[in-house]
């Protein structure tokens, strides 16, 4: 019999000591990944923004937009345009 030792942690002080650690919430956490990968997929201009709000886990195309912009200042269809501008100059 192989045993295990186990940790079990509130919520709360998962949360807590998280944020400690990385001095951001689980969810915050989360949601950078997600804004991340996202920022990824918009650099490809055949790819619509609504595939990209879904593939990173996002339910709506607003929902998705207000993250996005929260985290980035700017809208999805601005940080594409953004970039693309970028990379013809």
């Amino acid at each position: 019999m192989k045993w295990q030792n186990q940790l079990w942690l509130s919520t709360g002080h998962f949360s807590q000591m998280f944020r400690k650690s990385t001095g951001e919430t689980p969810h915050q956490f989360a949601l950078r990944l997600r804004v991340e990968r996202a920022k990824e997929m918009l650099r490809d201009a055949d790819v619509r923004v609504l595939d990209v709000a879904v593939a990173c886990g996002f339910k709506t195309q607003q929902h998705f937009a207000r993250v996005f912009r929260r985290m980035c200042g700017a809208s999805p269809t601005e940080y594409r345009q953004e970039f693309l501008h970028h990379e013809v100059t």
